[in-house]
């Protein structure tokens, strides 16, 4: 426990960054769900499913980018790698973090659904967050894993295929579920992506070469 909170520590001092975390991440996370009420689009209309697709990825790509350049620091730092928490920085606070930030903005965007689109719009809303939720978590936690380029293009996938969808309007009507249903299916979309990425993960710990050091520091690498 003391050394996974030490990994916690020091992998939130490493992501937190002012570029990325106030001006980037947080500006794209609480710009959709505003975006959201002013701008709602009813089921039936050619623009429903692009507006539930925008508000998962933006706000979802918000939390990949906050992440990002802190994950790409530890992996490129000699004092992390090294570190005796070393595994915990590299797989399990991530997953953590990654996990916790998604659910937490799926979650808010949910309870925005359920006033503004009611119970038909929240179960479409549900699905749709989750979806993009849970294969963002996993692009989020292997993206910057050497040797998992390969492994990293199955989510990304997943993501155009999501996109291709809600731009073709392929679901005007929506998927039809009930909101049990959605939850359920919400909870299962999250439980494979944590252990697909529990998994890949450890595989990619116990590898001899595992990082990429490079011979360089951009500046701020060193803020």
């Amino acid at each position: 426990m003391k050394n996974l909170i030490k990994a916690m520590k020091l992998y939130i001092t490493a992501t937190i960054h002012p570029a990325t975390t106030t001006v980037i991440g947080f500006m794209l996370v609480i710009l959709m769900p505003i975006l959201f009420i002013t701008n709602t689009v009813e089921a039936d209309s050619e623009d429903y499913s692009l507006m539930l697709w925008s508000v998962g990825f933006v706000g979802h790509m918000g939390v990949y980018i906050t992440l990002y350049l802190g994950q790409y620091k530890t992996l490129q730092n000699k004092f992390y790698i090294s570190s005796s928490c070393a595994k915990h920085i590299f797989i399990t606070v991530p997953l953590i973090i990654s996990f916790v930030l998604n659910v937490c903005y799926d979650l808010v965007c949910t309870v925005l659904a359920a006033i503004v689109l009611g119970e038909s719009g929240l179960s479409d809303a549900i699905i749709y967050f989750s979806l993009i939720g849970g294969i963002m978590f996993l692009i989020t936690t292997l993206t910057n894993k050497k040797n998992m380029k390969v492994i990293i293009i199955i989510p990304v996938l997943g993501i155009m295929l999501i996109n291709y969808v809600a731009i073709n309007n392929l679901l005007i009507n929506g998927f039809g579920m009930s909101v049990m249903m959605s939850v359920a299916i919400a909870v299962i979309v999250y439980a494979v992506s944590i252990v697909a990425a529990l998994l890949t993960l450890n595989i990619w710990w116990k590898m001899g070469d595992r990082f990429n050091l490079v011979k360089y520091r951009v500046a701020w690498m060193k803020i």
